[in-house]
């Protein structure tokens, strides 16, 4: 199971539902690894630029602290040029796995995370995750900040990765992290961890809008691989009573 670090928050309860937003492709790939992809940290600047960064609050306060009566210029800069450094560093280091935690479907998610109507929603609980995973790895839920303005406390890698700024809230983001800082050209963008998929998985649902036939492709791709989670229509495609 994993454990717990000071870096991340956990949620209030253990047993809320949290969904993973993929295209089938990445289902497939799923299904067929057996575990759950975890991104290197520098990947996910492609959706968010300020990904692994911190708020300009807290650098502010860290060069201050820095800038002490007496400090020489070049030690500020060498100092800087450290900090850019480990930075740089921390976004090759950190793997990530992301969830969207709600107790209802995200028309937003679906439409962000999945070619649709050729996607899929993995169900589960943050409990789930949590049992399913090793004791390298530590979940938690990303707090939403003023990059502007608010100041963090930044006492290690992770912090920067359990921040991010308001704009994105609505993804109400479960993060499954792990420090790792061997790369090889496999794993560059990332890699596969190992889970019980039958454990973790509480059921799927397909993209809304979908056709009949995918829901039933989708159904036979899972089986196919040994799984026997129940596969339905998107909630979102309900029939209307009048």
């Amino acid at each position: 199971m994993a454990s717990e670090h000071r870096a991340v928050k956990l949620p209030e309860n253990s047993l809320s539902p949290i969904a993973r937003y993929m295209d089938f492709t990445k289902y497939v790939a799923m299904l067929s690894s057996g575990g759950l992809y975890f991104a290197r940290g520098r990947t996910l600047r492609e959706i968010d630029p300020l990904e692994g960064s911190l708020p300009q609050g807290t650098i502010a306060v860290m060069r201050t602290r820095n800038e002490l009566p007496g400090t020489p210029q070049g030690l500020i800069r060498f100092i800087d040029t450290v900090n850019e450094q480990i930075r740089s560093e921390n976004l090759d280091s950190v793997l990530v796995n992301c969830w969207h935690m709600s107790d209802h479907e995200s028309a937003a998610m679906w439409k962000v995370y999945t070619a649709s109507p050729f996607g899929v929603a993995i169900q589960s609980t943050f409990q789930r995750l949590w049992d399913c995973l090793d004791g390298g790895t530590y979940i938690g839920a990303v707090q939403y900040i003023d990059f502007d303005s608010d100041v963090i406390e930044y006492d290690h890698e992770f912090v920067a990765f359990m921040h991010k700024r308001h704009v994105f809230r609505h993804e109400k983001e479960i993060r499954a992290l792990k420090f790792e800082r061997r790369i090889t050209p496999t794993t560059a963008r990332g890699r596969t961890v190992n889970v019980d998929l039958s454990a973790l998985i509480l059921g799927v649902y397909v993209s809304p809008g979908a056709p009949d036939w995918y829901l039933d492709v989708v159904s036979a791709t899972t089986t196919t691989f040994g799984y026997k989670f129940p596969v339905q229509a998107s909630r979102m495609d309900a029939t209307p009573l009048w």
